[in-house]
């Protein structure tokens, strides 16, 4: 992934603030819909509290968000899924070890967003394993380094096109 589509979340900047000034606000009385693909097969309670903590800190800058189910491949076995099943506003995808190693997201590499010019796909990126390793690394728990990643990685979706650097938030 380059630069100019993807801002990356590296072990070294993971803590990093999200700032609200950063962010298009929606109307006072929406919310951002965000749905969660989990195919790493994280412990759902954790993904649960950072969904949470990402709520919690969304909330203090006036954004709302509402999340729905946390959706797994396994929950659909055999099945297609069901009208409206998939919508959502924002998709934060959490990818299994394999998945990672696909794109070639470079080492070190937490999180990150792709955005596209015209912005109609809004889809975060999670490496899962790579989660684990730095609660593990830091001593935290997975639910707080999920919460870091997603917050950051929404921030990034949610900012204005506008021209920045990867280190803007």
């Amino acid at each position: 992934f380059k630069q100019k589509t993807a801002y990356e979340i590296k072990e070294c900047d993971w803590s990093s603030d999200v700032c609200s000034s950063d962010l298009a606000a929606p109307a006072p009385h929406d919310s951002v819909s965000v749905r969660i693909h989990d195919y790493a097969g994280l412990d759902v309670r954790h993904l649960q509290q950072a969904q949470r903590q990402v709520s919690a800190l969304y909330q203090q800058m006036g954004i709302r968000l509402a999340w729905h189910s946390i959706l797994r491949p396994w929950d659909l076995a055999g099945q297609a899924p069901a009208s409206g099943t998939l919508d959502a506003a924002v998709t934060i995808v959490v990818l299994a070890p394999d998945m990672a190693e696909t794109p070639k997201i470079p080492p070190g590499v937490t999180g990150f967003a792709a955005l596209t010019k015209t912005r109609g796909d809004r889809v975060a990126y999670v490496v899962g394993e790579r989660a684990r390793d730095l609660a593990r690394r830091d001593h935290l728990p997975l639910s707080q380094v999920l919460a870091r990643v997603v917050a950051r990685e929404l921030a990034h979706l949610l900012s204005p096109p506008t021209p920045r650097s990867p280190r803007a938030l």
